[in-house]
């Protein structure tokens, strides 16, 4: 595999976008000084833990024939993987008990509770209805923003437009989620039977999909009239571009499918350049530090 490969199989990808997430959510909640070096280790490791282990889990419940590369991937490297796991989780909850304020820690434990319930529940496919694509959207926001939201309670009140930047944030994460599971609906419905497409369908999921573009740009007209007087409003307005844009990409991406289904599913490129577009959260921020 090229080395791009090897991130994108390896979750590292998901990671880095999750980084920019939290360097957003900490510029949006007035909290990038607050923010502790150890809750930025904690949560990459954090990201890459639940990932690697719904992997890993899948991989050893679907076997050598699972439909995707990177069950396969996993399926083969199960036992290297699984000790990167336990030292990642090792590590983490070395950085969780020890240097975090005491606030961070009871946040992070809820959240780490939510998540070790959605992998017993995304386990159980085919026996339960879960839509674990719009839990885990819940959980990556959530992940993400609490903790700069925990500190930022304690600096002042955030503003209604990081709410509105939020729900767009949310809105993004849910789109691709969606979107990747309409490209992979074959698999999905034979190695995940009981998740969102089970529930709603094929046509309904599109019907999500698709509704996400004009609510996104209902919230995002809303952020865009918190604005007036903003101190550094530059920074909201590029705010407010790149989260429209992560919002709009996955039904455009999925809309022109039928132009070019075979081009973009190759390889998974739907994923890469929807995921891709996460990591711009970077920019926001530096726009911010750059002109104030």
């Amino acid at each position: 595999m090229t080395l791009y490969q090897w991130i994108r199989t390896l979750s590292l990808d998901i990671v880095a976008g999750s980084l920019a997430g939290g360097t957003l959510f900490a510029w949006l909640f007035y909290a990038p000084e607050a923010m502790p070096w150890s809750w930025w280790c904690v949560l990459a490791l954090s990201v890459w833990i639940i990932y690697t282990a719904d992997h890993l889990l899948d991989a050893r419940r679907l076997g050598a024939d699972a439909g995707t590369p990177r069950h396969r991937f996993h399926y083969r490297h199960f036992r290297a993987l699984a000790l990167a796991l336990f030292l990642a989780a090792t590590g983490s909850l070395a950085l969780t008990v020890l240097p975090l304020p005491r606030p961070l820690v009871l946040s992070g434990l809820w959240l780490g509770g939510g998540a070790l319930l959605h992998l017993l529940c995304a386990q159980l496919a085919g026996r339960i209805a879960y839509p674990a694509e719009l839990v885990i959207a819940m959980l990556y926001t959530a992940g993400i923003g609490f903790a700069p939201l925990v500190l930022a309670n304690a600096i002042g009140q955030p503003t209604i437009f990081a709410w509105h930047c939020t729900t767009l944030f949310f809105l993004a994460a849910l789109g691709n989620l969606i979107a990747f599971s309409l490209f992979e609906a074959t698999v999905d419905r034979r190695e995940a039977p009981g998740r969102l497409l089970a529930l709603m369908g094929i046509t309904g999921a599109r019907l999500v999909l698709l509704a996400i573009a004009p609510l996104s740009l209902l919230f995002a007209g809303a952020a865009a009239m918190q604005t007036a007087g903003a101190a550094n409003p530059a920074a909201e307005w590029t705010a407010i571009g790149v989260l429209l844009l992560a919002c709009l990409l996955p039904p455009i991406v999925y809309a022109t499918r039928e132009f070019g289904a075979g081009y973009l599913a190759q390889r998974e490129r739907y994923r890469a350049i929807c995921d891709a577009v996460f990591v711009l959260y970077l920019v926001p921020p530096l726009v911010a530090w750059l002109t104030g």
